[in-house]
């Protein structure tokens, strides 16, 4: 059985087994097991996990009016969790988890963790993980994490694996050390897990000819320039609403209308120099073995004038403890493009795959989130790194001897 599709159902013995030799892993590690609620509140929830997986969630409302959803992931269940115990001080906390995850499956955007209909991606499908909460020293904690994943796939005896890198810290850090208004760091740092629409982004901000709308719209741009949020919001509907056009989807009328102001800001600035939009290009098509991107970065920052040398510094020395864990980094490959499909990372992001599968080989993946606990309702931000593991495809790679 390899062809991984729907509804070709793993042998439940097959995904006991390694669901209880990787969640002993995890034990043995000294991580603590919860069980995060299934259905959780969707306003709570949806804020966190980013466009690409807030179209594709289920969600409903309850018999009270509340809108709920199924989870489409654990990372923000488990920090739910973290935050009712630990909510009025920063405790130290390690977890790991096993249940089912609910995502809508459709193709589209063409990112490699996407469910594609009829390739092994149901509904519903399970996730083994953990998650370590609180301050410690950051790249160890990292190493860990990456290290520990891996020793739990080996468990299962997956073997001809390579893994994918990212660092979402360096893309901010070169962000910050461009001179910009702080609006367009801040369109640009949003939008960088939308690949296509960052680059339109940045072609806008470089090239003012781009900015091109209809006379009608232009004019509307016009109007909200200095207005209030709510009146910007009432004249925003109403343009729609002449134009029969719908509000649905994935954005509310308050985030189409910001979108606009920042669009309407646009119209009376002065473009992005040329040459610092060819930086940001010059980053992102960085693509290489871990250990020779460092060169890379200090030859780009040199060569442009900025300084990132301490995101530069962390990057190192994550790279020395990977290998000093045992990590085969000759399996890796740094992509600064790389960001995973959560909006919620904010540093080192991982994705571990079986080679020569295409999306249906993603069977792993984490990174660091250090806003997330903050946005979620906790005092302040807690420094926060996990992973997980999709255990439908582990079970049907093995139940088909592919790996």
């Amino acid at each position: 059985m390899n062809d991984m599709s729907a509804s070709s159902v793993p042998d439940l013995s097959v995904m006991k087994s390694i669901e209880e030799k990787i969640t002993g892993r995890f034990k043995k590690a000294g991580f603590e097991h919860i069980e995060p609620a299934i259905i959780q509140p969707a306003d709570v929830y949806l804020q966190q996990v980013g466009e690409a997986i807030r179209g594709r969630t289920y969600v409903f409302t309850d018999i009270d009016g509340n809108e709920m959803c199924l989870r489409p992931d654990l990372t923000v269940p488990a920090a739910r969790v973290y935050i009712e115990r630990c909510h009025e001080q920063a405790e130290k906390a390690r977890y790991y988890y096993s249940g089912p995850t609910f995502r809508y499956p459709f193709a589209g955007t063409g990112n490699i963790e996407d469910h594609v209909p009829g390739q092994g991606n149901a509904r519903e499908f399970k996730q083994a993980g953990i998650e370590i909460f609180g301050k410690e020293e950051r790249q160890k904690s990292e190493a860990e994490v990456l290290s520990l994943t891996l020793e739990a796939l080996k468990e299962v005896g997956t073997t001809d694996i390579s893994i994918r890198l990212g660092d979402l810290g360096l893309f901010y850090a070169l962000l910050e050390a461009i001179e910009m208004p702080e609006r367009w760091r801040k369109r640009l740092s949003e939008n960088f897990w939308r690949h296509e629409e960052f680059h339109n982004i940045l072609l806008d901000l470089t090239e003012p000819h781009n900015l091109e709308y209809e006379i009608e719209l232009r004019n509307l741009l016009r109007k909200i320039t200095d207005e209030s949020g709510k009146d910007a919001e009432q004249h925003v509907g109403e343009y729609l609403a002449e134009r029969g056009i719908p509000v649905i989807g994935v954005r509310t009328l308050t985030e189409i209308t910001n979108q606009l102001i920042t669009k309407a800001t646009d119209l009376i600035s002065d473009p992005l120099e040329k040459d610092k939009g060819e930086i940001i290009r010059r980053y992102l098509e960085i693509s290489a073995p871990p250990k020779a991107v460092g060169a890379c970065l200090q030859d780009l920052a040199d060569t442009a004038g900025l300084d990132i040398s301490t995101a530069l510094e962390r990057y190192q020395k994550r790279i020395e403890l990977l290998d000093k864990a045992g990590i085969d980094l000759t399996n890796a490959e740094f992509t600064a493009e790389f960001g995973r499909n959560m909006e919620y990372y904010t540093g080192f992001v991982f994705q571990i795959e079986k080679n020569n599968m295409g999306p249906e080989g993603h069977i792993a993946g984490g990174g660091r989130y250090d806003r997330l606990l903050g946005s979620l309702g906790m005092p302040k931000n807690v420094p926060a790194i996990g992973a997980a593991i999709h255990l439908d495809r582990l079970a049907a790679l093995i139940d088909g001897e592919l790996l």
